[in-house]
């Protein structure tokens, strides 16, 4: 095995001086202070990326308790305690920006719901599964429904 060199800086007078072996022949201590410098920088880097995907995860299981919770009541059954639930924590904090709700569907869950999204200024859009007024046209009946919805986000956009 051929020594390590080292080179050194210029010297005061301008020229390069020789390259002169290392005085262990190896660098290879070096090459450990380095890795043991970054190690750390190397588990800050894996523990953010763990982070991020738990986020993740546990933002795609909450819209999808949101999702099984809104599928529930859209076919008459009864959501589940952790569907409530979820829906109740994203009424309180903030992430569900408007309560849409039928209103020829509208159980004791639902209402106690739509007082909770109230105080916490979430605006709510009223839409039915069937035509309202009873004589209604079809595109009428529409039009109002998005309207309605329209109007929610508006006051939920500020726009």
């Amino acid at each position: 095995m051929s020594p390590t060199l080292r080179v050194t800086r210029w010297a005061r007078s301008g020229r390069a001086t020789a390259a002169v072996p290392s005085p262990n022949g190896s660098a290879s201590g070096q090459a450990s202070v380095e890795l043991v410098a970054l190690l750390p920088l190397a588990a800050l880097i894996a523990l953010a990326i763990g982070q991020l995907l738990a986020a993740g995860s546990a933002r795609e299981l909450a819209g999808n308790a949101a999702e099984a919770g809104a599928a529930a009541l859209l076919q008459g059954t009864d959501p589940t305690a952790a569907d409530k639930a979820t829906i109740d924590h994203q009424i309180q904090s903030g992430e569900i920006k408007v309560y849409v709700y039928n209103s020829q569907n509208a159980t004791p869950d639902i209402q106690r719901q739509i007082e909770e999204a109230r105080n916490a200024r979430v605006p709510i859009a009223t839409i039915t599964e069937t035509l309202v007024p009873a004589g209604a046209s079809f595109q009428a009946w529409q039009v109002r429904e998005l309207q309605t919805l329209a109007a929610a986000l508006a006051r939920a956009t500020g726009r």
